[in-house]
């Protein structure tokens, strides 16, 4: 049995899942931070910059591997700028 379903599109179904779920979780913690600091507008820029840091390093992912390999960097490089923002965020304040 051929598993062709990642070609036929369940890649990006895997990308796009994992993506928006991680995404919601980084806002809401980023929010929660804020929050939780007294600083709310703060948070809210950290929100911002995870979702777009979460795109570009998706986005770089997406490029830098051939097919098979494309959805682990894209999902390694999503997850990992916007855990560093959070992370550099947090020790600095």
């Amino acid at each position: 049995m051929r598993n062709e379903w990642l070609a036929s599109g369940g890649a990006y179904l895997i990308l796009g899942v994992a993506w928006v779920v991680a995404a919601i979780l980084f806002i809401v913690s980023a929010l929660r931070m804020g929050a939780a600091r007294g600083q709310e507008g703060d948070g809210c820029v950290l929100a911002i910059g995870t979702f777009v840091t979460m795109a570009v390093g998706g986005g770089i992912g997406l490029q830098i591997a051939p097919y098979p390999w494309f959805v682990l960097t894209a999902l390694g490089l999503g997850l990992l700028f916007p855990g560093l923002l959070v992370t550099y965020w947090a020790r600095k304040r």
